[in-house]
């Protein structure tokens, strides 16, 4: 470059002629970028004159040049502006320059190199630039080549993925391969061809031999056609694994027979996994026509998709099985267990009937005993009295044992508090005591000061009784039962591990255990004694463990029993933990569950005594013995023996009707129906409900409708007079 510099400042001659002699185009340009000077080879090239070029600038608007990519390439990007803008060379631009004269274009392979004045200033730009449109023409070429074969494979490939989506759709082992066939010669352009299966061989089952499932155009006769490996064409497919061309077989030396009018043959394997399971053949008819390599290897790819295509079907038909298989185990499994659970139903709900039959009918006998001897003693007041009081105790057992069964039915009827678990636990075990047989030892350990719980009583007392006495039992002659409580944070995967604490929340709770160290249960015992009456002792020894249950769900508690034969059996009861601090014991406030707001508003002119009270009940029996007991009481009575009578008496008495007793269900219309009807012609009449159901199940459907009272069925004279009395009481 110092040269070149040094031979433009002098503007020799022998700089001239060095310029001319280059091959290369060759322009200087002045620090505006106008064209200075310029060789022949680059007039050439642009393919203008020397008056043409020399003054013109690269910023001049008629220079039509473009980038490799065929957009416009502006002039202050070219190669000189850019070498000046920047100050350093720029090499190896290409740029596409349209030549006027001959109506074409030329790529030039441009570079500029940046000369500088003394005072640092670009004093000019040496552009040198040679022709490379050969080159871009052969690489144009190449590339439309390689865009032509890539083209030609992506719709081979495109062909064959649409083939392998069309087979698919084929479930049917038989139809899937048909389309193999099918699909095969539509892809290679011929309706001729077949595929053979591997399978056992006729006359030795331990050995494989070829047979021919589909078979399509002139191969249509031959289906079910056999072949041994190594034996024709298709034969020495299955012994060699390899694909096999045969461009006529009628001349092929490996024929097995003379197919005089079979000409191009091609076959290649069908695999799953390593083993081969098919051979896949075409042919063509035409004389002289033969398979080209890029067609076998087009074959050869179908061939790989059909076999995955194959495979899959195959362990879909073997999935499908598989499932129905499981399906049919699975509804008998279903079917049995239903069977197995109606039994046990049934097994349960005798054992129920059986149980409540045995106990009934020994309260029914003391019952029916007590009232025979009572009709003989009408002389004898002392011991009528007896008689009498023997009834009573009688009834009171049978109430006791329907409010067992409301309670394993978790409908028990339930007073609740607060309470102190750690005062009722001491209270109940002293009573409990002297019922244990001296060689057991009864002991209890509280933790720290419980949180009190909300719950009934009687009903917690009833629980500690069950386990403590089903505990006495399981030890026999001597032993320890255990009774421990104490609190503990449950989470909610510990409660899915316990009996209904599948959906309770996670929190505090307090527990109480009742452990022995007595024979222990097998499991099959475990799992039945939660079943009414069950026991492994003797029949008709009541509800037991049943009643438990329903005691605790009626209390959102869980429950869990740890036992082994001849390691005891430990029995664990959680109930929610109230907030600290809350009240608990008898000076506490009971509530009623749900509580029903009961505002009895008497009428001005309803006063005792002698008030008439309306008896609703389809029961003459129930009916009968209320009326009398409310005459007794010295009150008047109406009975009615429906809703729908009942609903009549009361219009036509409605002003001297102090009270209303109404059962919850009758015939014709129900409790809920005539009590609505009451309250619309009388609203301020008090109305007592009357069931044998418990009192939040009965009297639900009532809550904030001014329900007077509710009696529980049974009930004694004096509950009776008390009930009324509170409704017939005006509040202040």
């Amino acid at each position: 470059m110092r040269m070149i510099d040094e031979m433009s400042a002098t503007s020799d001659d022998r700089f001239h002629g060095v310029f001319q002699k280059l091959h290369i185009g060759m322009l200087i340009q002045g620090p505006g970028a106008e064209i200075l000077f310029s060789n022949q080879a680059a007039l050439d090239l642009l393919g203008l004159t020397a008056d043409q070029l020399i003054g013109k600038t690269s910023y001049d608007a008629n220079w039509n040049v473009i980038r490799e990519d065929g957009t416009p390439f502006p002039s202050e990007s070219h190669p000189v502006p850019a070498a000046i803008a920047t100050r350093q060379s720029v090499r190896n631009v290409v740029m596409g320059v349209y030549r006027p004269k001959t109506a074409d274009r030329v790529w030039l392979l441009v570079n500029a190199e940046p000369q500088f004045a003394p005072d640092g200033g670009v004093r000019q730009v040496v552009c040198t630039f040679s022709d490379i449109t050969a080159y871009r023409r052969w690489e144009d070429a190449q590339r439309r080549l390689a865009e032509d074969a890539l083209r030609k494979q992506n719709q081979e490939l495109s062909a064959l993925h649409d083939t392998t989506l069309d087979l698919i759709d084929h479930d049917d082992p038989h139809s899937l391969l048909e389309a193999i066939v099918s699909r095969a010669g539509a892809l290679l352009g011929t309706a001729d061809g077949y595929l053979y299966t591997v399978e056992p061989a006729e006359s030795e089952p331990s050995e494989q031999e070829l047979v021919a499932r589909i078979c399509t155009g002139v191969f249509t006769d031959y289906k079910n056609y056999r072949q041994r490996p190594g034996e024709g064409l298709t034969g020495r497919v299955l012994a060699s694994g390899q694909s096999l061309v045969v461009d006529d077989y009628s001349t092929w030396a490996g024929r097995k027979f003379v197919f005089n009018w079979l000409h191009a043959v091609a076959a290649t394997p069908l695999r799953s996994g390593a083993k081969i399971v098919g051979v896949l053949g075409l042919a063509y008819m035409e004389p002289g026509r033969a398979f080209i390599a890029s067609e076998i290897a087009q074959l050869e790819r179908f061939a790989h998709l059909a076999s995955i295509v194959l495979d899959n079907a195959r362990l879909y038909a073997a999935a499908q099985q598989e499932l129905a298989e499981r399906k049919r185990v699975e509804e008998e499994r279903i079917a049995l267990e239903r069977q197995l659970l109606e039994a046990q139903k049934m097994e349960s709900l005798g054992a129920l009937a059986g149980g409540m039959a045995h106990d009934f009918n020994n309260l029914l006998q003391i019952i029916v005993g007590n009232a025979g001897l009572a009709r003989t003693e009408l002389f004898d007041p002392a011991r009528i009295q007896t008689s009498l009081s023997r009834i009573e105790q009688a009834a009171q057992q049978a109430a006791d044992l329907t409010r067992q069964l409301l309670a394993y039915a978790g409908k028990g009827r339930y007073l609740i508090q607060p309470l102190d678990l750690d005062a009722i636990l001491s209270t109940t075990l002293q009573r409990v005591q002297p019922s244990l047989p001296a060689s057991v030892a009864l002991r209890y350990r509280a933790g720290a000061p419980l949180p009190a719980i909300l719950a009934d009583e009687t009903q917690i007392q009833q629980i500690v009784m069950n386990l403590v006495m089903n505990a006495a039992e399981a030890i026999g002659a001597a032993g320890t039962i255990s009774v421990t409580a104490d609190r503990q944070r449950m989470s909610q995967a510990e409660l899915a591990a316990t009996q209904l604490g599948l959906d309770l929340p996670e929190g505090e709770y307090v527990f109480l255990e009742v452990a022995d160290d007595g024979s222990g249960m097998d499991g099959a015992t475990q799992a039945r004694i939660f079943e009414p009456f069950f026991t492994t002792k003797f029949t008709g020894r009541g509800l037991g463990m049943a009643a438990v249950l329903g005691s605790v769900r009626s209390h959102r508690g869980a429950l869990c029993v740890w036992s082994a034969p001849g390691q005891g059996t430990r029995v664990r009861v959680w109930l929610p933990a109230l907030a600290e601090g809350a009240a608990t014991g008898s000076g506490s406030p009971a509530q009623e569950q749900p509580a029903p707001r009961y505002a009895p508003q008497l009428a001005a002119n309803r006063r005792l005594p002698l008030a008439t009270i309306l008896v609703i009940d389809d029961e003459d029996g129930v009916r009968t013995v209320t009326a009398r007991l409310l005459e007794r009481a010295s009150y008047s009575v109406l009975t009615a023996p429906d809703g729908r009578r009942g609903i009549a008496t009361f219009q036509l008495h409605a002003e001297s009707i102090a009270c209303v007793l109404l059962d919850l269900t009758m015939p014709q219309s129900s409790g809920e129906q005539v009590f609505h009807e009451l309250r619309r012609i009388a609203p301020d009449v008090p109305i007592l409900l009357m069931s044998g159901y418990s009192e939040q199940e009965a009297t639900g459907r009532f809550a904030g409708l001014g329900l007077a009272g509710f009696l529980h069925k049974p009930f004694t004279p004096a509950d009776l007079r008390d009930t009324i009395e509170r409704a017939l009481t005006p509040r202040g």
